[in-house]
């Protein structure tokens, strides 16, 4: 009778080249992160809290399928890690640094998928990254990006429902983003502007030009129609919503009936996009048999030798050694600078202009995490304006000058009618604002409001510019103080005019000074200084 001993029995099967890789590339994509967790976790926060982006929960798996589609072509190509894919890690590692210090969360998303996807060169080599370049690139829809689609998708659906509206001979007015009909009004609010639609039929449209087709033509007609259908179909949405609320005398297609009927129409408008694209389908394009090569590589499925390991081993070590260097400079450049506490300080009169400290104030900005903030109303005569501040001692964290959690509408159930960039030269001596139309519930004029931001010395109305501002002082380590300043007043036809004026007298916005005061830095966060109440 025979004893098996260690040498006997079944034997461990080798590793193959790629086995191995995919081994080593899960370990620096889990490194990649957890090394960049904030960053992770805003992205993942971001799906959960924003219905626009919910769909980025589906982009992972997805693209996970459609590297598993591409598995039996993988099996016959090389791998072979690229340096080059290192150079393109440190880059994308750049990309996030700046987007870490200037606090400015999309560029710092992009940049932690382009790690992952130049980690994939990295390690993989160049033959099977470009055969995996579809779900690589398809991976970047997994980064919530669009928001600056919303405002043109509201003035687009507001000019081209009214004309439909109008040619069924029904009397309609549009101001700014407001449709007026007998019985009531519709507002195009930033919900109904359609981006989310947009965004997922593009990610569908996207996914099924792989699936099903492979004819040039018809994926760029696929995606062509993937983005054209979603905007005519979102305005024939809101066509058909305005006419069911005034045939109805406002009894349906009101409230959340709008929201429910337009969902239904939308989605029958999905499942017509897909019946085409299943009619247009190309024969095996399921299959992907056209991608597979007819000869397999000698060398793709051998065991993976010793100086195989030892390559992938280096470039694991070196891809590790980027993310600490770029973890340390950043934490080095975000620690809390040596900053002068100050104060705000406005004058009791600007030219004409006389601050009122016991005039009510019914508007205000919200800047979180600011060091001080405060709002003064302004009189000349039966002119009235309303100046709001919100200082920071330096930009950090949870206190950033420029920052989608910043409100400058005064009240939460304030709607926005209109926003955009001013023309250059309406205030003499200071760039172009930024400004908002605003209309509250009980507000029949609306509010004009105007905005510039303060960066040390510099002034600009235009929040990358800001950011770039507060980036610079950060990659040199300096604290600098810096502002929000907005000037608001009734939406009357002198509107313009009015603020320009009060503006003026503030020469450049160096009226508003910071006086130095005993207090730290953040602990008078959110003040509410004389006049403001």
């Amino acid at each position: 009778m025979t004893t098996l001993g260690p040498t006997h029995g079944l034997a461990a099967a080798p590793i193959s080249p790629l086995r191995r890789a995919g081994l080593v590339w899960l370990a620096l994509a889990a490194i990649i992160l957890l090394a960049l967790h904030e960053t992770t976790a805003s992205i993942v926060g971001v799906w959960s809290n924003s219905a626009t982006y919910g769909h980025g929960f589906l982009i992972v798996p997805i693209v996970g399928y459609l590297v598993w589609r591409r598995w039996p072509l993988l099996t016959c190509l090389p791998v072979q890690p690229a340096a080059s894919g290192l150079a393109l890690m440190l880059g994308a590692g750049l990309v996030w640094l700046v987007g870490t210090l200037a606090n400015v969360n999309l560029l710092q998303h992009f940049a932690l998928v382009g790690l992952l996807q130049a980690s994939v060169l990295a390690v993989f080599g160049w033959r099977i990254t470009w055969a995996v370049a579809f779900p690589l690139a398809y991976l970047l829809l997994a980064v919530p990006f669009g928001d600056f689609a919303v405002a043109p998708l509201q003035t687009l659906t507001a000019e081209y429902t009214v004309p439909l509206v109008r040619m069924s001979g029904v009397p309609v007015y549009l101001e700014n983003w407001r449709i007026q009909v007998p019985g009531g009004a519709f507002l195009v609010a930033e919900a109904c502007a359609g981006a989310r639609y947009l965004l997922a039929c593009i990610a569908l449209g996207l996914l099924v030009c792989d699936l099903l087709f492979t004819a040039w033509w018809k994926r760029v007609l696929f995606v062509a129609l993937s983005i054209a259908v979603p905007i005519g179909a979102n305005v024939l949405r809101a066509y058909g919503i305005i006419m069911l609320a005034y045939l109805s005398d406002f009894e349906i297609a009101v409230d959340v009936d709008h929201l429910i009927y337009g969902g239904i129409f939308l989605s029958l408008v999905t499942l017509i996009l897909i019946a085409l694209a299943v009619w247009l389908r190309d024969d095996g394009a399921m299959g992907l048999g056209q991608l597979v090569p007819t000869s397999k590589n000698a060398d793709a499925g051998a065991p993976a030798s010793a100086s195989a390991w030892r390559g992938l081993s280096a470039v694991g070590v070196a891809g590790i050694a980027i993310l600490v260097v770029l973890r340390a400079y950043a934490g080095w450049a975000s620690s809390p600078p040596v900053a002068e506490a100050r104060a705000l300080d406005v004058p009791d009169r600007l030219g004409s202009w006389q601050r009122v400290d016991d005039a009510p104030v019914d508007w205000r900005g919200d800047f979180r995490g600011a060091d001080q903030q405060a709002a003064w109303v302004y009189r000349d005569g039966a002119r009235q304006v309303t100046l709001f501040v919100a200082y920071y001692a330096y930009d950090r964290p949870g206190a950033e000058l420029v920052s989608s959690r910043n409100s400058l509408l005064g009240d939460p159930e304030t709607s926005v009618q209109k926003r955009g960039q001013a023309s250059d030269g309406i205030v003499a001596g200071l760039p172009a604002p930024q400004y908002l139309r605003l209309r509250g519930p009980m507000d029949r004029e609306g509010r004009l409001v105007w905005s510039w931001y303060r960066v040390g010395a510099a002034v600009t109305g235009r929040p990358a510019v800001a950011k770039l501002e507060t980036l610079k002082a950060k990659l040199l380590g300096t604290a600098v103080p810096s502002l929000a300043v907005a000037v608001a007043t009734t939406a009357t036809p002198a509107a313009e005019e009015l603020l320009a004026d009060f503006v003026s007298e503030l020469d450049g916005l160096t009226r508003i000074q910071l006086t130095p005061t005993s207090d730290a830095p953040g602990a008078a966060a959110q003040a509410v200084l004389s006049g403001s109440d």
